[in-house]
């Protein structure tokens, strides 16, 4: 599992502004278009270009007009949505397989684990046990199979910086078996499924050296379930019992930060200052376990999106386009809104640009309005929406032939038929 795979799922205040739309002339029809059910804060239906490729396959809609969606992709088919209050299952007919009801506090950290876990980190009223350790009220997990549990109250390790901030915490991660690698103000705690504590380790020895768990900047593990463990200088693995199994030394290597990738090797991923780009690398280790050796750097990524063809997605506010490069830089394509469209007050964010495996692109408009385009630049579908309120919708393509729209209390799910 990517590192990019976990999802750091925060649930954003939406701002709540009038849109300079309000009244806005109707897209260019792109293909067949139809009259969906669901309306947008206007009252107005929604409208699916290209119907004659696509169709609502399904839609839910919250009581609440005030309710928000975050989601992400779970196992056996299940999409799990997250809102303010409850987590719910739903599959790909759009039938509710369970939920769970969630305190809906502020200060909170919302996780997924490799296992399709759900956790909730409830950080109360950010008070401090000590200088460096934040008090956790509970932390509450739903499994995939919608058990939920509450662990008892703990800590996080949050050294704050010169101006009094916590930064960079806190650190943890969900393996594929079910447990919960947590940095508390103690050390690293592995927490079972159940929330029984499977082990607990405030420092190892290694040689002469002791190695504090407080020193741990990154934690993360494979899909079977082993842990690694990272320093400022010092990668090692642990076995389950948290006892380290091998340790190879990073100073020299200036690597950034590890994880492991989709096809399970080491890596490494780190952002280069001079150059504002994203390089990763592969890993092995040595056959005397005493170093890394280091595989083939990836292509530097300077921004945007990967296009799953050695090239990104990248979208410019400025000019309301999306544009997308190959491996080398050069601009192959670009989509842009209309003149009439950007007068009328639509606009396009960086932050909704999507991509699926297949190499199709999504982005979302002020309004709502949701677009996506296929490897080539030509538009797929669009659906269309006049929203003067809900700003931006929230994707989510579950393949390259179903993909989840979220607004406000409503989803919906566009599904490819020809």
């Amino acid at each position: 599992m990517t590192k990019s795979s976990w999802i750091w799922l925060t649930l954003a205040l939406i701002l709540v502004l009038p849109s300079a739309v309000s009244g806005a002339p109707a897209l260019e029809p792109i293909g067949k278009q139809q009259k969906l059910k669901p309306k947008d804060d206007q009252g107005r239906n929604l409208i699916l270009h290209n119907a004659d490729r696509f169709r609502l396959k399904w839609h839910i809609a919250d009581e609440s007009p005030y309710q928000h969606f975050q989601a992400y992709r779970g196992r056996n088919g299940l999409v799990y949505f997250i809102a303010f209050d409850y987590v719910m299952a739903v599959d790909e007919k759009g039938r509710t397989r369970w939920k769970r009801e969630l305190p809906s506090e502020l200060n909170r950290i919302d996780a997924v684990g490799d296992d399709g876990s759900f956790y909730r980190i409830y950080q109360g009223n950010m008070n401090y046990a000590d200088e460096t350790s934040m008090i956790v009220d509970r932390i509450v997990r739903v499994g995939a199979d919608g058990i939920k549990r509450v662990f008892a109250p703990t800590t996080a390790h949050a050294p704050k910086d010169e101006n009094g901030f916590a930064v960079g915490y806190p650190v943890y991660y969900g393996d594929a078996q079910g447990n919960l690698l947590w940095l508390s103000g103690e050390g690293l705690v592995a927490y079972r499924s159940d929330g029984s504590i499977g082990w607990r380790r405030g420092e190892w020895l290694l040689g002469d050296a002791a190695i504090d768990a407080l020193d741990i900047v990154n934690v993360f593990a494979d899909d079977r379930g082993r842990a690694y463990a990272q320093t400022s200088d010092l990668l090692f693995r642990l076995d389950d019992k948290g006892d380290i199994a091998w340790s190879v030394s990073t100073a020299e290597a200036k690597s950034g930060y590890f994880y492991i990738d989709e096809e399970q090797r080491l890596a490494s991923w780190s952002f280069d200052m001079s150059t504002y780009s994203y390089r990763t690398r592969t890993y092995a280790i040595s056959d005397n376990g005493i170093g890394l050796v280091p595989g083939k750097s990836a292509e530097p990524l300077y921004g945007g999106i990967s296009d799953q063809r050695g090239g990104t997605y990248e979208l410019d506010e400025k000019t309301n386009t999306v544009l997308n490069r190959d491996r080398n830089g050069k601009v192959k394509w670009k989509y842009s809104l209309t003149k009439k469209d950007v007068a009328w007050g639509r606009s396009l964010a960086e932050f909704t640009l999507k991509s699926d495996n297949a190499g199709n692109v999504y982005f979302s408009a002020n309004v709502g309005t949701v677009y996506s385009l296929d490897p080539n630049g030509k538009p797929r579908f669009i659906v269309e929406m006049g929203n003067r309120y809900s700003l931006y919708s929230n994707i989510l393509p579950i393949t390259d032939k179903l993909t989840v729209i979220m607004i406000d209390n409503q989803i919906l799910c566009i599904e490819q038929i020809k």
